[in-house]
């Protein structure tokens, strides 16, 4: 039981240190800009695509990725119970929005969730994948087109995870963690559009 507890604050809190690393906020400040105060003031994968560049957002996309990816296949690699992966895979989510080396600023962490989703039900994540990059192609002039894919990954996991090729534990959990970053995503854009509504309202008008 004690070496069980061990592992499981090892795997945990390592997961949210992998969750941390803040790749937006590294390859942004390169290039001297701040992702905290540009686009949707987001660090992510988006919002590097958009202000900074193609090339980086796709670095930004495999790092946040591989950090998703990584902090489930410790728990997995270790032999460990299903409930310690999906600690880790909650862990890893916490520590991208809340990062502990960007005072606990960060993304949504949807990159992320797909190098969870990769490793913990690998059978049915293409499939659920595809189908949610084809709502986001579908809606690909909404804000939050996004969010909507990422509905649908989960919709397609919690169906197609009823053959019984993982455990009912893993495909609920990972619902439950995609409908958190949906919801998570939602309210923060909602909070930022509401500050630079306020900001835009308060600027000094200039007369000529």
């Amino acid at each position: 039981m004690t070496e069980l507890l061990i592992s499981t604050i090892f795997c945990v809190i390592g997961a949210y240190l992998l969750g941390s690393i803040p790749a937006a906020f590294i390859v942004s400040k390169r290039k001297g800009i701040d992702i905290f105060q540009v686009g949707t003031r987001s660090a992510g994968t988006a919002n590097v695509f958009r202000n900074i560049g193609k090339t980086k957002g796709v670095l930004v996309m495999m790092i946040d990725i591989a950090k998703g990816a990584l902090a489930v296949a410790i728990p997995i690699y270790l032999n460990l119970p299903d409930a310690i992966a999906l600690s880790s895979a909650y862990a890893a989510i916490l520590g991208h929005w809340h990062s502990v080396f960007t005072k606990f600023q960060g993304g949504d962490g949807m990159a992320s969730m797909i190098g969870i989703i990769t490793m913990l039900v690998p059978s049915i994540a293409v499939v659920s994948m595809l189908l949610g990059i084809m709502f986001i192609l579908l809606f690909s002039r909404m804000h939050s087109r996004t969010s909507i894919g990422l509905f649908v990954c989960t919709i397609a996991i919690l169906v197609l995870g009823r053959s019984g090729v993982y455990p009912a534990t893993i495909t609920i959990g990972l619902s439950l963690l995609s409908l958190s970053i949906i919801i998570h995503a939602l309210y923060k854009k909602a909070k930022i559009d509401k500050r630079i509504s306020a900001d835009v309202q308060n600027e000094p008008v200039t007369e000529y």
